[in-house]
């Protein structure tokens, strides 16, 4: 019979070197700031601990975010630019940075969506999500397709 282990969201023993919470950023992260501090909108974000976020937040983002907008990872889909869209809508909304890592799943589809949920660590802030995604999509390779492509 299968017993599952208890989970514990702090073991991190198990995880990838690239999910390890320190891989992208310092084990002590800043201080969650709104959207009227700069540092809210740089990109790459800023490594701030996750905040509770209430439910109700993330089904409004739900209903604000249009699908057409969401990262699918594909070429020519720039992560970037899907982030920016999301972090408007979160300022709308008043979300703070720290809550940021619970609403960027949402705005995954496609080949994105499934690796965010088979291969990302659902405890990850927005600043290691992003960074996560970025290195696994935005390759060397894509970029250099894109930019072939778009100049000839």
């Amino acid at each position: 019979m299968y017993h599952p282990k208890p989970c514990n969201p702090n073991d991190t023993s198990s995880l990838p070197p690239a999910q390890h919470p320190e891989f992208f950023g310092p084990s002590n992260p800043g201080h969650s700031v709104d959207g009227s501090e700069p540092s809210f909108w740089e990109l790459p974000p800023r490594n701030v601990q996750n905040e509770r976020l209430d439910p109700d937040l993330i089904t409004k983002f739900a209903k604000c975010w249009n699908t057409k907008d969401s990262y699918t990872g594909d070429a020519y889909d720039i992560l970037d630019d899907k982030v920016r869209m999301m972090l408007s809508e979160c300022f709308h909304l008043q979300i703070r940075s720290g809550q940021l890592g619970a609403i960027f799943p949402r705005i995954l589809i496609g080949n994105a969506r499934l690796y965010d949920t088979h291969q990302m660590n659902p405890m990850n802030n927005f600043a290691q999500s992003c960074g996560q995604m970025k290195n696994h999509f935005d390759t060397e390779v894509n970029r250099s397709q894109y930019l072939k492509e778009g100049v000839g």
